[in-house]
C-alpha cells in the first residue's frame, strides 16, 4: 500500500505477434504482453498471469495479499502460495478498490500527454503535415508504439499517488510504512523540485 513496489503491466491485445513486434524479443518488452481474439482478460491468461508472478514471489521469498474485484475473468485459485487473494465484496469496485480511486485516471493523464508529446514531435520533425487530423495521427501508432508509452505512463505514477488512492478506499498502512511513503514522497518533492521550468510562450501578430 506504500506504492513503491509496482509490477510490469499486463497488456492484452487481438494479434499474439503484431508486424510491428517483427525482430523484437518479447521478453524486452516493458510489458507482459498476451492476446486474445477479444483483447479481453480470461480466466486462463489471469492464472497464468499471477501464477508467473506467484513463483517470482517465491523466488524472492515474499508474501504479499493481493485485491481483487469479482470480474469472472479472476477465479479463485488454490495453488498459488506466496499470492493470497482477497475479493472485494459485490458492487463496491468503484468505491474501495484503489485503482478506481485515482490510479488509473492518473495513468491515462500520463498516456494521454505523452501521445500529445509524441505528435509535437513528430510534426516538428517534419514527419507529419501540420494540418494532419488526430484520427490520421492515431492511425500512425502502433501497438508497439502504445506498449511503450503504457509502461512509461505506468512508471510516472508516483508512490504517494498510489498510497492516496489506497487511502481513499479506505486502506491504512501501518506506522512503519507510513514513514517510508513520508520520505519517498519528500524524495519526490525534492526531485520535482530540481527539474527545470519550461515556460510556454505563444506570439500574436
Amino acid at each position: 500500500m506504500s506504492g513503491n513496489d509496482k509490477v510490469k503491466l499486463l497488456v492484452i491485445g487481438k494479434s499474439k505477434k503484431p508486424r510491428c513486434f517483427k525482430g523484437i524479443d518479447m521478453d524486452t518488452l516493458p510489458v507482459s504482453y498476451r492476446a486474445n481474439k477479444n483483447a479481453w482478460m480470461t480466466s486462463l491468461l489471469f492464472e497464468e498471469w499471477i501464477t508467473r508472478w506467484d513463483s517470482a514471489l517465491g523466488k524472492q521469498s515474499r508474501k504479499i495479499l493481493l485485491l481483487v474485484d469479482n470480474c469472472t475473468a479472476h477465479p479463485a485459485l488454490d495453488t498459488l502460495k506466496n499470492i493470497r487473494l482477497e475479493f472485494l465484496p459485490p458492487n463496491t469496485t468503484s468505491l474501495i478498490q484503489p485503482m478506481d480511486q485515482g490510479i488509473i485516471k492518473n495513468i491515462k493523464g500520463h498516456y494521454r500527454k505523452e501521445l500529445v508529446q509524441m505528435t509535437i514531435t513528430a510534426i516538428e520533425d517534419n514527419l507529419l503535415s501540420t494540418s494532419c487530423t488526430a484520427t490520421e495521427v492515431s492511425a500512425k501508432i502502433t501497438v508497439l508504439d502504445a506498449i511503450r508509452v503504457v509502461a512509461k505512463s505506468w512508471r510516472q505514477v508516483k508512490t504517494q499517488t498510489i498510497a492516496n488512492c489506497f487511502r481513499k478506499g479506505g486502506f491504512w498502512v501501518t506506522a512503519s510504512e507510513e514513514g517510508t511513503e513520508k520520505n519517498l514522497a519528500s524524495q519526490e518533492s525534492n526531485e520535482e523540485q530540481a527539474l527545470p521550468k519550461v515556460v510556454m510562450a505563444t506570439a500574436t501578430s
